[in-house]
């Protein structure tokens, strides 16, 4: 199983340290800034500032969509993850938006986003059910596909 981490973590690490880049784009320049005024050092790192948080905010805007999709690309250390994943973090929302809510909203309930957590629940369940019986794939049992498909059995002719 560890030989199949490679690829998702090095997804994790470009959509972390993207962020980290456009954070620290705009924290150094303004430091800077304000250490030195206007001065040669300022004129150097503002546009060094801009270029990374260009950078960082568009590698993350592009990266959401893939990310919802692939979900840091754990379908390749099982089949089964992006599903368990999605539904351990609907229900950490769930928790979140009762113990620490946004506003404060007396007409809405608690039973508001435990309606979300569920039907999203429901259909990973679907999802595990028909990786189990259309696939043979089990929470258990790992394929014997590695990543990129390497391994993969014999096909029938």
């Amino acid at each position: 199983m560890l030989a199949r981490l490679p690829g998702p973590l090095t997804a994790v690490g470009a959509f972390l340290g993207h962020v980290l880049l456009a954070a620290v784009s705009v924290a150094v320049p303004l430091w800077i800034i304000s250490l030195y005024g206007a001065s040669p050092a300022s004129f150097i790192a503002a546009p060094i500032g801009i270029y990374g948080l260009a950078r960082g905010i568009g590698f993350v805007f592009h990266a959401v969509p893939a990310i919802s999709r692939h979900m840091f690309r754990t379908v390749e250390v099982h089949q089964a993850l992006p599903a368990i994943i999605t539904v351990v973090l609907a229900w950490e929302f769930v928790l979140q938006d009762a113990f620490f809510p946004f506003g404060e909203w007396p007409q809405d309930s608690v039973l508001l986003p435990i309606g979300g957590a569920a039907t999203t629940t429901a259909i990973a369940a679907y999802e595990l059910l028909r990786l189990r019986t259309r696939h043979g794939i089990r929470l258990r049992s790992l394929p014997a596909t590695g990543p990129g498909g390497a391994n993969r059995p014999p096909t029938r002719v």
